[in-house]
């Protein structure tokens, strides 16, 4: 950022017409120039920390709320699958259970079918007969 050299001029001189000496006047000048630029640089600074705060911030919560609705997403399924093998058992037939998707009691996630073990956290499933 630059300043335009008759803004500085023009300050020293009112430095210089309040009766201050030559070299006064400059000492003055540079420190208020150099003040507002700290000012400028922490008023910058301050400024892009709440824009980042608050992305930030956002940003954590559409993380959670993704997290819930995946979570919520699972439950579903989950019920979905059990009321499907409930279905299929009532018919009396196990063709359904085929194309139910497992989930791992552990972690959730999902399995292919006859997996042994659960690819997300690693835990031994229990056999289906």
């Amino acid at each position: 950022m630059a300043l335009h050299p008759d803004a500085v001029k023009g300050l020293a001189e009112s430095f210089n017409n309040s009766g201050f000496s030559p070299t006064v006047s400059v000492i003055l000048t540079i420190i208020i120039i150099g003040g507002m630029f700290v000012l400028i640089y922490l008023l910058r600074d301050y400024i892009g920390n709440l824009i980042w705060n608050s992305f930030s911030e956002r940003r954590k919560m559409k993380k959670q709320e993704l997290s819930e609705a995946e979570k919520r997403n699972s439950e579903l399924e989950q019920k979905k699958n059990q009321i499907i093998r409930e279905q299929a058992k009532e018919r009396g037939g196990g063709e359904m259970e085929k194309n139910v998707v497992q989930y791992c009691m552990y972690c959730g996630a999902k399995v292919p079918p006859n997996s042994q073990f659960c690819m997300k956290c690693g835990q031994r499933l229990p056999n289906k007969k």
